[in-house]
Formats: structure tokens, sequence, C-alpha cells
């Protein structure tokens, strides 16, 4: 019976224990030979119900062994149909019973269940029994005695049971009759001598020999036997054993004496002579295995005996003397063949995927996930033919389970991890029980299929580039690696920023290559926006589902002197920075405002930090930034030009301006252009070049002034405590009217109490009186803008105005204002004299003085605008003569700075 067997060519998951304990479900089919391709033979999944099985059936497979199986299974119900028209005869020639018989794997709700299917294939009667010759000849002696049998040839029906080769029939005869006997498994037709004969009155017989099946219609074959009768020869020859019995072990070497036969003849001469042969009716395979010595009887080997093959010969040996029309004599031996365990154990092992050159798993599967069926088998008999098999040890994480009989499945027996263990080798070793035993050894290799389980890894956790600022954009700042170990898709990487809602996220700054990984900056990087950025670059491979993972970049921009120093302080106004320098005429000091915004006297410079001693008073301090770090961005103050005599001396490091004299009196009304340069200490220094403009101004005051908390009044006069806008102190003010005997007809006065004249004007905003925009300082504060006004009020008229001295006026006004001896004076407010008249300056500063101190006292508290108070210091400064475009004599501090020379 041939066997076909079949693999389940995917990967799954064996319930445990189900196969060892239990066994596996039988279907059987019959089918008739001849039917045409995809005739349906069964559906397994009705089959399983019937038995049964419940839940999920699906994904019936079958995979062969050995020959091609006939038979294909649908995968969806296990549907069994033909795969061409079937012939019995081809399928299991010489077999009384054709059952193919194969293996199916399907799923149950996910786990792999084991079937075995038997079909049946049925016999029709589609062959006529058939005689190898279609005529025979048999010779017999006329002395021959009754019941002499003398064999003849056997017909062949390749059909079985009924359909085969059941019968044989003679034609009628009067001296022979037909005898069948079993031999060897089949039928041996045999004449029978019934009745005495004589050659003189008959010396021939014509016969006809018939084979019949019992199929329906039954069918037959025919053959002529012809009879020739001989004439007497007396004696034939007489075997010893007619029917001796051999038992051959199927090892036995070719030239072997099987049998040593012995016949003997009582006649003398030839006739007495034997000579020994194979009947002429033997089988092809006796013919084929074996020989006889003609002389001696001595049966030999001369082919290989295979007891699977065949386990029993009848050999027709006959014997026959030398004489005239000599009779033979028939002797049938019966060569029996002994098993020997010559068959090694065979592994026949299938694997998934079929169409692979070695089998395949995944990583990462469960225990119990299916690798392969074995199968084994050993062609001998008995404990020759018994075969145990295991898994050598050392072949990795697998073992070997019984699911029925000589069938084994590979299952996995721990986990895999491809990138620890990417191939294995798996070791199987099949013996049998024969004494001494035979085994075999198969290998299977294994290689594990990677899954994305793996996530990437980048070489570093934290990645530092480090470049200068105004890099080109497109720069390349360094490269980011991540390694997946995993294969394929599931090993490449891709990179890419992580976006985040954050505000100053630097995505928009960077871009990363989504393959190689290199970090690239999109724009042009300034150190002083940000000196640092950091982000998060991720890789994610391409696996399913795709693993990431992440690591940070920081961008450390380094500076560049790329930052002129830029001057705060004296704001720059039309090229240059005017500076007004006060002068208290009776100290010979100089009033400055420090940076703090408190008004003190600097008193002369006795010790600083410079390379040589200077006495003298702080005149400015020039303010100024570079937004570059480190050197680059501190700043170094020179006086380039400007500066022959060295009256000023300017500090390096804090930018502190020093008129280098003990009495700044001389100084008053003079203009110097100081040109400074503020430069970093970069290693290529950038420098920034201004010119200060400085003018010593004699509007320094009487007195000191003294703060008062509260307003004192004495008699028509008084005091007021008036606020500063642009200056965070307060001064003693003071004005008077004519109350005591000075003043005339015409003069103005108020009392306490009673609204100030000048109100009006300070609610209009002094808009007419200080209406002119041509003043350099109308749109830049300047933080000196008002001189002191401290006047301690005194009962004396004359002291409490101040007269400056020596007011010389300008080439064009000396021939109007009159000789050098004149003097210049205040004037009480709406006073004016015919000379006052030609004196417009004179009344003018007079004028602008006492409206000056009128606000200060009167609306002090009510905070007018910064601008009015501007406009109205500028007025005040014409109304003495100080403006910058007057001659080189007038008296009014100013500096200007001029524009930023950057080189």
């Amino acid at each position: 019976m041939l066997q076909f067997w079949l693999l389940f060519v995917a990967s799954f998951n064996f319930c445990e224990g189900q196969y060892l304990d239990n066994a596996p479900i039988i279907i059987q089919y019959n089918v008739w030979e001849e039917q045409p391709a995809g005739t349906r033979v069964g559906r397994l999944l009705d089959n399983l119900r019937q038995k049964g099985e419940t839940g999920s059936l699906e994904d019936f497979r079958i995979v062969e062994h050995g020959q091609a199986l006939p038979f294909t299974v649908a995968k969806r119900d296990g549907m069994v149909s033909t795969l061409g028209q079937l012939d019995r005869e081809e399928l299991c020639r010489g077999a009384d019973q054709c059952e193919l018989a194969f293996s199916v794997l399907y799923r149950k709700s996910g786990a792999v269940r084991f079937l075995r299917v038997r079909v049946e294939v049925m016999d029709m009667n589609d062959h006529s029994p058939v005689f190898p010759n279609k005529v025979q000849e048999v010779e017999i002696s006329e002395t021959v005695g009754l019941r002499m049998r003398i064999p003849l040839d056997r017909a062949e029906d390749p059909d079985a049971g009924f359909n085969g080769l059941q019968t044989y029939s003679l034609s009628p005869s009067h001296h022979f009759a037909l005898d069948v006997r079993p031999s060897g498994g089949a039928k041996q037709p045999e004449l029978v001598v019934i009745k005495e004969l004589d050659r003189e009155m008959e010396s021939s017989f014509e016969l006809t020999l018939f084979a019949w099946d019992k199929g329906n219609p039954p069918k037959s074959g025919s053959t002529k036997v012809n009879v020739i009768v001989l004439d007497s020869n007396d004696n034939s020859p007489m075997f010893e054993e007619n029917a001796p019995i051999v038992d051959l072990p199927e090892d036995v070497v070719r030239g072997t004496v099987v049998f040593n036969l012995h016949a003997t003849d009582p006649d003398q001469g030839a006739n007495g002579e034997v000579v020994y042969s194979l009947s002429k009716h033997a089988p092809l395979d006796v013919e084929r295995l074996f020989s006889v010595d003609p002389q001696t009887g001595a049966v030999v080997l001369k082919g290989l005996l295979d007891f699977e093959e065949k386990r029993l010969y009848e050999v027709d040996i006959q014997a026959k003397d030398r004489g005239h029309n000599a009779i033979p004599s028939h002797c049938k031996m019966q060569v029996r063949v002994q098993d020997v365990n010559d068959n090694a154990p065979r592994i026949h092992i299938t694997w998934t995927p079929p169409d692979s050159p070695v089998a395949t798993v995944l990583e990462g599967e469960t225990n119990e996930t299916f690798l392969a069926l074995v199968m084994v088998s050993d062609a001998d008999s008995g404990p020759n033919g018994e075969v145990q098999v295991q898994i050598q040890q050392g072949s990795g994480p697998f073992r070997l389970k019984q699911i029925h009989g000589d069938n084994y499945i590979i299952v996995t027996n721990g986990s895999l991890d491809r990138e620890r263990q990417m191939k294995y080798n798996i070791t199987l070793l099949a013996r049998d029980s024969g004494v001494p035993y035979l085994s075999c050894v198969r290998h299977l290799t294994v290689n594990v299929l990677d899954e994305n389980d793996n996530a990437p890894v980048f070489s570093k956790t934290l990645y530092t580039g480090v470049f200068n600022e105004n890099n080109a954009p497109g720069f390349h700042i360094l490269t980011v690696e991540a390694h997946d170990v995993d294969l394929d898709l599931s090993g490449r990487v891709s990179y890419s920023i992580r976006e985040s809602n954050e505000l100053g996220t630097p995505t928009a700054f960077f871009s990363v290559h989504p393959t190689s990984g290199a970090i690239i900056a999109q724009q042009s990087l300034d150190y002083e926006e940000s000196p640092t950025y950091s982000f998060t670059v991720e890789a994610v491979d391409h696996g399913y589902p795709p693993m990431t993972s992440s690591a940070t970049v920081l961008i450390m921009i380094e500076d560049v002197n790329d930052n002129y120093p830029i001057i705060r302080e004296p704001l720059p106004k039309k090229g240059i920075a005017v500076v007004s320098v006060p002068v208290n005429a009776e100290k010979g000091e100089i009033v400055t405002e420090l940076k703090d915004k408190v008004h003190e006297t600097i008193n002369p410079l006795s010790n600083h930090s410079s390379q040589f001693r200077l006495e003298g008073f702080l005149a400015t301090t020039i303010l100024a930034s570079d937004s570059d770090s480190g050197l680059n961005g501190k700043l170094q103050f020179k006086i380039i030009a400007g500066n022959p005599s060295r009256l000023f001396w300017l500090d390096e490091t804090t930018g502190h301006l020093y008129v280098n004299t003990t009495n700044a009196t001389e100084l008053i009304g003079k203009t110097f252009k100081v040109v400074i340069a503020v430069s970093d200490m970069g290693t290529t220094p950038l420098v920034t070049q201004t010119t200060l403009e400085q003018v010593s101004q004699l509007l320094s005051l009487l007195h000191q002034g003294q703060f008062q908390p509260r307003p004192n009044f004495r008699g028509n006069k008084y005091s007021h405590r008036g606020g500063r806008s642009g200056v965070q102190d307060a001064d003693w003010l003071s004005t008077k009217d004519s109350g005591h005997g000075e003043s005339e007809p015409g003069d103005v006065d108020w009392e306490a109490g009673r609204d100030s004249p000048v109100d009006p004007l300070l609610e209009e905003d002094l808009t007419n009186l200080l209406s002119n925009h041509d003043d350099v300082f109308l749109d830049t504060p300047d933080p000196a803008w008002m001189a002191r006004l401290s006047l301690p009020l005194t009962s004396d008229y004359h002291d409490n105005l101040y007269v400056p001295d020596g007011l010389p006026p300008s080439e064009e006004q000396s021939s109007t204002l009159g000789g050098p001896n004149d003097s210049a004076s205040f004037s009480t407010f709406g006073k004016a004299s015919e000379k006052s008249v030609l004196l417009g300056g004179e009344n003018l500063l007079s004028e602008v003085s006492t409206l000056f101190e009128m606000l200060m006292t009167q609306k002090a508290d009510a905070q007018p605008r910064s601008d009015i108070l501007y406009r109205l210091s500028a007025a005040y400064r014409r109304s003495l003569g100080l403006d910058g475009h007057q001659g080189p004599n007038e008296k009014s501090p100013i500096i200007r700075c001029a524009t930023p020379n950057r080189y």
C-alpha cells in the first residue's frame, strides 16, 4: 500500500498535549477510478462537524510526502477534489486494496489541529486477464503416469478483487484436466493427465486455456496449449525432493548457491544422463534472480534479494535425460526471503515555507509554535523497522512532539531572539531497534525571521554642536546616528525633529536629513538672539508597528565680534551729541548728574584707576553697550581727537569724562569738540566713534539750595519746593514782587491764595512761548537740561536777583547792546526800560527766568508734561544767550555727539 503524506506550510501554534494523548481524527472517503479531474471526494468541514468539532474551523492544508498526491484540499472548507483522472492500477499496482492516506492540518479557533484522510480508490473492471504467450507447447511421454502435473503459463489481470484474475478453465478433453494451485500468492494452472496416452493413436492435442475474472460483466483471456505426445524413453529423472523450501536472508550476495538439487535416471547411457534447467514456464522475476547449473543442479542466486520488495519465490526446475524423446521431471522449490536489518531509518522533513531551502520562524513567537513536520520510516520489518527519533542536544530551543505513529512535529521550546542568534541547526537522529541498530541523521537549518522588536538606538543620548554665529544657511552642524538591529524595513531608520507647541522651539531654525541624520542650520543664527538651542531628534524605523527613540541635540552658538559698540548716552542728534556742563561760578565746580540721577557736586578727582594721577571734575559719563559676549562685548573708552592740551581725561573702563582742572570757572562759555572712540576687546576690535561738543555754562547759581518740606511764605515773597520732571530732586525757587519799595506802577503782583498770573500760561502748556522747534533738544531729553535755581531769600531785594557776570554780547550785537562795560541785569517781570527794550535778549532772559520761577513755584505739584518743561528749558537757554549757534564766547554749556562712525 502506498501512502502519501502532507505538510502544512504555515507557522502555527499547536495546543499543548493535543497530539500526544489523543489519536487524530480519521476521515474515510471512497472514490471510483477513472473519474474526471475535479471530482469532489468529500468536504472535511462537514465531516468534522459530524464528529462534534465546534468553533471556527478553517485554513485546511495538506503536504505531500513521497509521490505527488492526486488530490487537492480547499483552504476554506476542506473540500477534497481529484487533480486528474485516477487510475487505480497505476496508483496501487499489485495491491488488493488501493487506499491513499494523507494528513491535513487545520486551525480550530486559531490553534492547529491534525487529522488523517484515507481515500480508497475503488476498482472498475477495465482490464481482462492476459497470458504472456498466445500459444504454449507442452511435451509429454506416452508412458507418463496418471495424475502427472504439467505447469502451464499464468495469466495476469491488473484489476483487483473480483475484477482481477479469479480462475482458469480448460477446453474439454478426455485425457487432460485442469487444476489450479496457489503459488507464491498467485494461482498456478496445471495440466493433469487423467487418461493413458498412446502416441500411435493420437500424437498431439490442441487445448485452450481460459482465464476469468468475476467483474460485472466478467472478462476473460485465453491461450492455445499444444500437447505433443512423445515416444517412450523408458524412465524420466526423479528428484530426491520434489518441493524443497529454502530460507534465504535478503542480504545474501550474488553467486551464492541457494540449493543443490539432485535427480536420478536409472537408464543407461544418454538416457540416464540428467540435465537441469529452469522451467520454460518460470516467471521473469525468477529468471532474473536464479539460475541452475545444468550438470550439478545447483541453484545459484544471480541477483539481489529484497525482503521489502518480495518475500517468497517459487522456482520451477526441470530435469530430463539426454535420450531421445526425453520427458522432463519438475521440482518446485520455494525460496523464502528473510528480513535483515539492512535498511537504515529514513527521516523526511517538510518545513515552512515549502519553497524555501530552510525552515523559518518569527522571533518572538510563543512556545509550541509549529516549525516543521517530521516523518520517519524503516523498510525493515519487526524490530528492524521500529524507529525512534530525537533532537540532539545543542540544536536550540526546539523539541519534537509525536502526533501520530511515526509522524512528529518540531515546535519551539523557548523564546527566539534574532538579534542574539539568527540561525539554528537542528540535528535529528533516528535509530531502529535492530541488532545491531541502524541510524540516520538529518539536519534542518532554521532561520529566525526578524520582527520589529527593537527600537533604533542612538549612539549618544546627547549630541552637542558648536559653531560660530553668522553661519551660512544650510550649514552642516553635526550628524546624529541611530542603529536598529532589526532587518530590512524594521531596521531602516528615518530621522525627524520632534514638533513642539512650546514657544521658542527651534524647529524652524534647524532640519535633519531623514536618512543620513545630518543636522542643518536652516538660516543664519545670531548669538545675541540666542546663544543656545535645544531640541529633540527622533529616529523611527519602518517596521510595523514602527518603533521610535529620541536623543537631545544641544546647539551652542559661539560669539563672533560682529556687533559694534552702541553709545546710549549722551544720545547723538544730527550727528553730534551735545552735553551741557553747568558750572558753579562761586566754587569753580562742575555741577552734574550721575547715572543714578542724584544731583551732587563732584569733588576734585583725587585717585582713580588711571596710569597717572589727575585732579578735576566729572563732566559727563559715556554710556555704551555691546551685545557681544566676553571680550567681544567688553568696552574701552578712548579720546582720539579734540584734546590737545589734555584738558579732558576719559576713564577707559567706566566712560567717565573728567575735566582736568581744579577750577572750572575759567572754562565757562567755551566749546570743546572731543572725539571719543568706544571699542570692544575682540581679537579684531570693533570701534564706534562719536564727537562730544562740550560747552561750559555760566548758569551757576548764587548758592547751593537747602531742601524744605513745605512752602514758607514771608511777607509778599514766598518760596516753594518745586518738583522737576526731568530730574529726581527739587530746588529752591524764589520770586519777588515790588512790595519792598522797589516796585513801580505797572508792576504785577499777587497775594498768597490768589491765582497766579502765569496760571493761564501753564494751563495752555506755554504753547506760544515755547513754540520754537528748531532746538536740537526738542526730540531728545537731556538729563542736564535744567540749571539749579537755589535762592535762599534775604530781606534785600537785590540779593534775590542773579546777575550773570560778564555776559559779553556777540560781535553783531556789540553796537546795539552797548559797550563792554555795560552790565547785564535781570529785570522784574513786566518792567521794561527803553534800554531794556533795546536789549531784547536781556528782557527775554528776565521774563523767561521769571516765568520759569513762577512755573516751578506754582505748578510743581501739577507735574507738567516733560516736553513743556523741556521746551521751557530750551527757551531759557536762548534767553541766556547760550544757544549753540551764537558766537564763540557764549556761556551756554552744550555737548554734541556726532553720529557713530564704525570702522
